[in-house]
Order: structure tokens, then C-alpha cells, then sequence
């Protein structure tokens, strides 16, 4: 539709071709079209990269280029999805690691009513001081909220398109609203002790209503991230729309350009 041509006209996309190593060729790339300033100047560029190895050897890359060009060079920085995902959820607010956040899951739903978690344990309801039982529930529960923020979507089912909506049972909606109340109830709990949960502050960045602070942040270059979450392409789309340049670099020829989507 009309949104995929305006981003495809928004986000820039350069294929670097195939038959040469791709973080060198990158690191030229860097070099010859944003890395040309001087040293102190404000960095207003974020190259976003597929895992930390990468991120390690692109900055190996560049400063070798550098040293061996006799030049010094103003490191932009380079950051993983989950990484940049942080950067922007907002400062001095503290998410909860996953362990801590899986024992006030388990917490939560030991407290609940049984006619609201019945859909997520069944009929047979551990016993109260069973812990392992109820860490075993939390692991499933969370893993699924987990899985539903990677796709950028609330497991509150009325936020969804109503197409969506429209297929689910009855079974689906009373479980899908039992994570909703659990979800809600775990980030309650945690704020408690000021901690914030991740799926939460994910999903925050999509919310078009909450602020994103961009910080100096002018120019996103993605570098072979090809299999991006959802959450995260959503999150770049959103990035767009507030005015950052973003730029595309593909490790194919122009000619492969048809496998290839918006981001």
C-alpha cells in the first residue's frame, strides 16, 4: 500500500554487492560517505549492526583504516537491536533483568483469582508452596508476552486491527486478556521496587501518543540486519516519521534488489 512506498522512499537503501567481504566494504562505505568529520565533533550518526561480534569487528575495521591512514577518527556509535531498542525507552528508568521479572511473574499468578488465570492453568491449579509448578507457568507466560512485544503487539486485544480481533475464540480473548491483567500486574508489582518491565517499555516506543527522545541522533545506518523483529522495524518506521535519515546498507547486488523489503 501507500505506507510500504513511503518508506521505501524514506529509508535509503545501497547494496553493496557480494563478492568482496561486507564489513570492510562497509567500513569504506562509513568512511567515504558519513566518518569525514573532524575529531570532537557532536556524532550525530548510529550504525545499528545484527550482534556484538559484528559490532566488534566493524570498530576493529575502522580504526585499522584509520591507523593505517596515519588519521584519527571519531568512533560513531555501534549498537545491537536490543541496544538501540534502550537507547531510546527513556533515561534513568531501570528494566528488570529476566530472572527477576519470571519471579514476580510467578508471584503474580500464585496471587491471582483462579477464574481469571484459569485459561492459562487449566483446571488443575498447583499447589500454593509449589514453587518449581508456578516457575514453570511464569517461564510459558512470560515467554509468550516475550514473543508478542518482539512482534510489537500488547497482548490488550483491544489495540488490535479489528480484523485481528475478529479471529480470535473465546478461549483465545479470556487468554489473551488473562495475560494482559498478568502483564499489568507484574509491571505493578515491579514498580514497587522502581523497576520497569522490558515488553512494557517496548511498547511505549510504538505508542504515537509518548514522546521518543531521538537525542542527537540525525542519521541510523542498518548494516546486513536482515531478519529484524517487528518491534524493531516498527520502532525504526517510527524513528522516520520524527526525522531521522536512515540509510540501508545490503550485502547483495542491485540486481537482488527485488528480495529485499523497505528496511
Amino acid at each position: 500500500g501507500s505506507a510500504t512506498l513511503w518508506h521505501m522512499s524514506t529509508i535509503q537503501r545501497h547494496f553493496l554487492g557480494w563478492d568482496q567481504p561486507f564489513l570492510p566494504v562497509v567500513a569504506n562505505w562509513l568512511q567515504e560517505h558519513h566518518l569525514q568529520q573532524t575529531i570532537g565533533e557532536k556524532n550525530n550518526l548510529l550504525v545499528l549492526v545484527s550482534g556484538q561480534e559484528v559490532a566488534r569487528r566493524l570498530q576493529g575495521i575502522l580504526v585499522g583504516n584509520a591507523a593505517k591512514e596515519g588519521r584519527a577518527t571519531v568512533l560513531p556509535p555501534i549498537e545491537t537491536t536490543s541496544q538501540c531498542l534502550g537507547r531510546f525507552m527513556g533515561k534513568g528508568e531501570i528494566v528488570a533483568d529476566s530472572m527477576t521479572a519470571l519471579v514476580a511473574t510467578a508471584s503474580v499468578l500464585r496471587s491471582m483469582p483462579h477464574e481469571i488465570v484459569e485459561s492459562i492453568l487449566g483446571t488443575k491449579r498447583p499447589e500454593i508452596d509449589d514453587t518449581t509448578a508456578w516457575l514453570t507457568i511464569a517461564k510459558q507466560v512470560c515467554s509468550q508476552l516475550l514473543q508478542l512485544s518482539g512482534g510489537g503487539i500488547s497482548p490488550n486485544c483491544s489495540t488490535w486491527p479489528e480484523q485481528a480481533r475478529d479471529m480470535l475464540t473465546d478461549g483465545a480473548k479470556k487468554r489473551f486478556s488473562a495475560l494482559h491483567e498478568i502483564q499489568q500486574q507484574v509491571q505493578s508489582t515491579l514498580l514497587e521496587d522502581g523497576l520497569h518491565l522490558l515488553e512494557t517499555k517496548c511498547l511505549k516506543l510504538l505508542d504515537e501518543t509518548q514522546q521518543i527522545d531521538v537525542e542527537n541522533v540525525q542519521h541510523l545506518i542498518l548494516v546486513g540486519t536482515s531478519d529484524l523483529s517487528e518491534m524493531v522495524t516498527k520502532t525504526i518506521d517510527r524513528l522516520c516519521e520524527l526525522g531521522v535519515s536512515i540509510e540501508s546498507l545490503i550485502r547483495a547486488p542491485e540486481t537482488e534488489s527485488i528480495a529485499f523489503d523497505a528496511h
